[in-house]
């Protein structure tokens, strides 16, 4: 009698649609609590999204959803920081992946496979949430829920637990609702798997809609272990980018250094806050020749001429040198980019940045117009002083 009674017991279980032992919500009061919204036969989505974002405040985590509308345009695969910055890589439906840093509300890109020409957009114009609250609720997993005015909400309902990496989580399968089938959406199925915090740590929400299917997943990975790296070209990209997207302080023109007359140097000028009217005929650059140079020794780039005819607020000049011209036993560190100053009667060092690997040497300044060139600083004043004596 007690065999057939307890067999009697386990068949209503397995009838019952359940992974766990006693029922919906696991093996009585040792098991853990259901997530946050989620009851014996309902779910409250907002609430379980809320507590899922949640649990997400502070930490590093990795994502992957759709990339496109539909589920057809390929994934996204995004990697959050702690402190909100973010790498996101797209991959396409047709191949190819575009990758973009996202930080300070600005996201950057290289537009070429050689990483020399960069977009800068703003991140904060395009998009009403931080990188995190993107992706940690994006709309693939909002529409999943249903918690996204406008669309139809499938139905979500308790399926008990199941064991993944060594934990438990909860399963809310997705089904047909009203609202779906109004909508005329049929072959409505999916599920949610959550941990009993409210974490989502995988969602899919599959249905077809006038023959065409469409598949929407989220994956959440590696929380508290995700590392996010800033590309060294972001510093490039920050001083002559395309800005797009941004109001008339950030508006910019940038032009190239066109090669010296000895072919040994190259680089770029971009200015910063000009009218909105202004081309690229206001701002122009060119090599100068010096013939009989008594500063010859000293220089590693080529002069070059300067002329911003558009108002700006300040501007990034870059100039790449030729290592192999540093005087003998002469450093890379002893650098510096010089700006001829009419009121001196004599070239003024600005402070560059210098970036050896890659032979350029960076400066801000407020006004561009000028002439320029890139010093051995010691070989310089070496050679200034022999001239005023």
């Amino acid at each position: 009698m007690t065999a057939t009674r307890a067999l009697a017991v386990c068949t209503l279980v397995v009838l019952a649609g359940c992974t766990g032992a006693l029922g919906p919500f696991g093996s009585g009061d040792d098991g853990p609590s259901p997530p946050p919204g989620v009851e014996d036969d309902a779910v409250n989505a907002t609430v379980l999204l809320d507590a899922h974002v949640a649990s997400l405040e502070n930490e590093s985590f990795t994502a992957t959803l759709p990339g496109g509308p539909a589920g057809h345009g390929g994934s996204v695969t995004a990697r959050v920081s702690a402190n909100d910055t973010a790498r996101v890589a797209r991959e396409s439906a047709l191949g190819g992946t575009a990758n973009v840093y996202v930080a300070d509300g600005r996201s950057y890109w290289a537009t070429d496979e050689s990483a020399t020409e960069y977009v800068v957009s703003n991140w904060s114009a395009r998009h009403d949430r931080s990188p995190r609250a993107q992706f940690a609720a994006p709309p693939a997993l909002r529409q999943t829920l249903g918690v996204v005015d406008g669309r139809a909400s499938p139905a979500l309902s308790p399926n008990g637990t199941v064991e993944r990496d060594g934990r438990t989580l909860w399963r809310l399968d997705v089904e047909p609702s009203n609202q779906t089938t109004a909508a005329a959406l049929s072959d409505v199925h999916g599920r949610v798997l959550a941990t009993p915090d409210g974490r989502i740590v995988e969602a899919a929400y599959h249905y077809d809609r006038s023959g065409t299917a469409v598949n929407l997943t989220y994956e959440l990975s590696a929380v508290e272990e995700t590392v996010v790296e800033r590309p060294d070209w972001v510093d490039d990209a920050r001083r002559h980018g395309d800005y797009r997207g941004f109001g008339s302080d950030d508006r910019r023109l940038t032009t190239d250094v066109p090669a010296g007359f000895s072919g040994e140097s190259r680089g770029l000028v971009t200015l910063v806050g000009v009218p909105e009217r202004a081309n690229h005929g206001d701002v122009r650059a060119r090599p100068v020749g010096v013939t009989e140079d008594p500063l010859g020794d000293a220089v590693v780039a080529w002069y070059a001429s300067v002329q911003a005819a558009a108002s700006h607020d300040h501007a990034f000049l870059t100039f790449q040198y030729n290592e192999s011209l540093l005087p003998a036993n002469g450093s890379e560190s002893e650098l510096d980019v010089y700006r001829y100053s009419k009121q001196e009667a004599a070239f003024v060092a600005l402070d560059a940045d210098v970036d050896t690997e890659e032979n350029e040497a960076s400066v801000r300044v407020d006004d561009a117009n000028g002439l320029y060139v890139v010093f051995h600083t010691p070989t310089y004043e070496r050679l200034r002083e022999r001239l005023e004596d």
